[in-house]
């Protein structure tokens, strides 16, 4: 099964990036990255590259929440950064929250500790973004295929 592969399964999951042009960014340009979706579901939007994988969307246990019919959430204004090179915009809407086990990686309300660029690969770290794709794996490799939709996004960053 290729989890990342986009598929919808009536959700109506749409992801779109405000900003840069004719799908180029540049370093240093402001982007928003915003979700939709045409059923009740929560959401996590992550972006990958060549230096990591980050969190976008939830950063904190209070965003966990979820989105709701045709209200779209947009991460709010952000400076696009290095790497210049590909990376993936990945938005996953899910049904159920307990699908996808994320309150361990998210800070509490008073303190954000998920932030774009902060996971590393090491292995000894808690909380690592190796560990963090196993969870996300094994719950969508275990979840119903009705349950959850994923949308992909290739964007090329330019210095």
């Amino acid at each position: 099964m290729e989890l990342l592969k986009p598929f919808d399964n009536e959700y109506g999951n749409a992801v779109t990036i405000n900003g840069g042009s004719d799908g180029m960014f540049r370093v240093g340009d402001t982007i928003e990255i915003c979700l939709n979706t045409s059923r009740r579901a929560y959401s996590t939007l992550l972006s990958v590259n060549s230096e990591g994988l980050y969190m976008l969307y939830p950063q904190t246990r209070d965003e966990h929440t979820p989105l709701t019919f045709e209200k779209p959430f947009c991460t709010g204004p952000m400076d696009v950064s290095p790497p210049a090179g590909n990376e993936l915009v990945v938005a996953i809407l899910f049904a159920d929250k307990a699908l996808l086990p994320l309150d361990r990686y998210l800070a509490d309300d008073e303190q954000v500790i998920i932030e774009p660029a902060s996971w590393s690969y090491d292995l000894s770290a808690p909380d690592n973004a190796v560990e963090y794709c196993e969870a996300l794996f094994k719950s969508l490799y275990n979840a119903p295929r009705e349950k959850f939709s994923t949308k992909c996004q290739f964007v090329k960053t330019v210095d």
